[in-house]
């Protein structure tokens, strides 16, 4: 997204601007390609959404009703053209799975619809047979196989739990700022579980520095999120 926003604009501007401007524009969307691909811009950018909500082992103590676990996406795996969960799914589930560890009596929901069309299974279904195979009963795992979006999570998620249920909610740090509030519009109480910390400030050798594809795509989650609260607050939905 930004690197095609930023290609639009330097193009727009050789076509449209004379040459003292256009050689102006062309520095400044440099300028800004660096930034969006630096390591310590990136961080930076990502405290405002995970600074409140960084990843803690969880107490021993029952602390919510029902996990719920946010789904990503499908990926098509190239030797079978059978999906499976995306990364960002598949780590959410090993989260899921380790809170297990704590409250084995905690029934699990997890949601996603279709992603990748009616003839495959949706992401709830894929995660719930993940989870089954890491060994939790399928008797504690209930599917919400319909949502598309964080919206839906909450909306169509609050529908299978008990009115003004405690969730303890799984999904990445940099969504979760989005996802609580989604969640907590239902009248639902949120205790936050986030996982995956989008940058390691610990990582501070000489590549910490470097500008790199990774940052580049990080910057875009980052821009997705603020971009995802100001929506969600215009619809109302937050």
């Amino acid at each position: 997204m930004i690197i095609a926003t930023l290609l639009v604009i330097a193009l727009a501007s050789a076509l449209l601007l004379d040459r003292a401007k256009c050689k102006k524009v062309i520095v400044f969307v440099f300028l800004l390609l660096f930034l969006s691909s630096w390591p310590p811009t990136v961080w930076l950018a990502s405290q405002s959404l995970e600074q409140n909500a960084k990843p803690k082992i969880p107490p021993t103590e029952k602390p919510g009703d029902t996990i719920v676990v946010l789904g990503g996406y499908l990926q098509v795996n190239d030797w079978d053209s059978k999906p499976s969960v995306g990364r960002s799914t598949y780590n959410r589930l090993l989260y899921a799975v380790d809170l297990h560890k704590y409250w084995p009596e905690i029934p699990i929901l997890v949601t996603g619809g279709q992603t990748r069309g009616k003839e495959y299974s949706s992401l709830a279904e894929k995660m719930a047979s993940f989870l089954v195979t890491s060994g939790i009963p399928s008797q504690l795992i209930s599917i919400e196989p319909n949502s598309l979006n964080t919206h839906e999570n909450a909306k169509f998620s609050t529908a299978l739990l008990p009115p003004k249920s405690a969730v303890i909610l799984v999904t990445n740090t940099i969504h979760m700022p989005r996802a609580k509030l989604a969640f907590e519009n239902y009248d639902l109480t949120v205790i936050a579980a986030p996982c995956c910390l989008l940058t390691d400030l610990s990582a501070t050798d000489l590549q910490f520095y470097i500008p790199n594809h990774h940052s580049l795509v990080d910057m875009e989650k980052v821009l997705h999120e603020w971009f995802g609260l100001a929506f969600y607050y215009w619809k109302g939905w937050v």
